[in-house]
């Protein structure tokens, strides 16, 4: 039994790595024969670059035929921090969106482009764009979509934010940083002060990068690239936002005893006795109503567990988005990656619909993101780990 299952895993390993082979060879050869489709950014509403007067700059890039509500909350809230938007979407939106944007107060400008390169390619030409016709800004951003904007925990965005534009010192931030495999900032939010230096390193980073439409070359040369080029040889000051270290800084108990429950499931073990009998007063669906209120020998007794179990897993050791997402809620980050279930499963939809209560969440606003994390958009529709199935869903596709 335990050789099939090494055989098995071995087997979905090579079929990995030959889809991968395969389809990145499939992108270099339509990147070089199609090269101007990847050159193509076309204006549909809102102001040219040339006549952009913010001097707060975050480039944005979507995929979606709708602007819907989570995007409508981050434009607003991005809006009102003093940046213009530069809204670079891979789908054509539909008109309710388009309506949106043209009676809305945001500083903005819509591009279509067509669908290839994934995010680094919509930063790689509008950064080379301002670049070119010598725009003057304080601090760029870059961003993108793949992530629900938790409008309802964003208070603590604002503040650190504009702790970043009042501190000279502070030249690169993200929200996250993940140490997996290789270490890199999450590209899905990086913001850049305007520094000689490091218009230099991303001038570099962007004239060699090749945009092309493969996921682990955009990640690997793409995302972990741009990070190398800001974080080494350490000349910046790099702020994460929201780090590891924010799962100790939770105070509330509810949310310490939640957050150790998740821990658990996370180390794949039986959760704590103590845990276990505290958590069963406050753990339903009504979390945060009429909870029990814990002693201060009760308290101390849930936080040493917690830290005890916090220091075993070295948080460190997983991805901060996704193994990490729902415990760095309740530590107050106002994000939720859309493909949260597809790429982690272990967490079910009782325990992301408890976490986000526990926040404080509008119910509307659960409802909204519960949703979307259950659309076919973020499930897969067969099982990850049946051969057969990855051959003919992701092998065959590409001939």
């Amino acid at each position: 039994m335990p050789e099939k299952k090494i055989i098995k895993k071995y087997l979905l390993f090579l079929l990995k790595k030959i889809v991968n082979t395969l389809d990145t060879y499939k992108c270099l050869l339509d990147y070089y024969l199609n090269f101007k489709k990847f050159k193509l950014f076309i204006l549909k509403s809102g102001k040219d670059i040339n006549h952009i007067s913010k001097k707060n700059i975050a480039i944005y890039h979507i995929y979606t035929k709708s602007i819907d509500k989570d995007n409508k909350q981050f434009l607003d809230f991005i809006s009102k921090k003093g940046f213009h938007i530069i809204i670079s979407s891979a789908l054509v939106l539909d008109q309710k969106s388009l309506k949106y944007l043209n009676n809305s107060e945001i500083n903005y400008s819509l591009f279509y482009k067509n669908n290839v390169g994934r995010d680094i390619h919509s930063y790689k030409y509008f950064y080379e764009s301002l670049i070119k016709i010598n725009l003057n800004f304080d601090n760029i951003l870059f961003c993108n979509d793949s992530l629900f904007f938790i409008e309802d925990l964003s208070e603590s965005l604002s503040q650190k934010l504009d702790n970043f534009f009042n501190k000279e010192e502070k030249t690169v931030a993200s929200l996250t940083i993940n140490y997996r495999s290789h270490a890199h900032l999450g590209s899905f939010f990086l913001l850049i002060k305007n520094n000689q230096l490091i218009l230099e390193r991303l001038s570099k980073f962007f004239s060699n990068y090749l945009p092309i439409s493969n996921r682990e070359w955009s990640i690997k040369y793409g995302e972990c690239g741009i990070s190398d080029c800001l974080r080494y040889p350490n000349d910046f000051h790099i702020s994460v936002f929201y780090p590891t270290t924010s799962l100790i800084k939770i105070k509330d108990i509810k949310k310490i005893l939640l957050s150790a429950h998740l821990i658990s499931i996370i180390k794949k073990e039986k959760l704590n006795p103590l845990i276990k009998k505290f958590l069963s007063d406050i753990y339903n669906f009504n979390l945060g109503n009429n909870c029990k209120e814990f002693s201060l020998e009760e308290e101390n007794i849930i936080k040493s567990i917690y830290v005890d179990n916090l220091s075993q897993i070295i948080p460190e050791k997983y991805n901060p988005t996704h193994a990490l997402a729902l415990n760095l809620c309740l530590a107050g980050f106002p994000f939720l990656k859309k493909d949260l279930n597809k790429v982690y499963a272990k967490f079910s939809f009782t325990h992301i619909y408890s976490t986000l209560k526990a926040c404080d969440l509008k119910e509307e606003n659960i409802d909204y993101i519960i949703e979307g994390l259950s659309s076919k958009n973020y499930i897969e529709s067969y099982s990850h780990m049946d051969i057969l199935y990855r051959i003919k869903n992701e092998l065959l596709p590409l001939f």
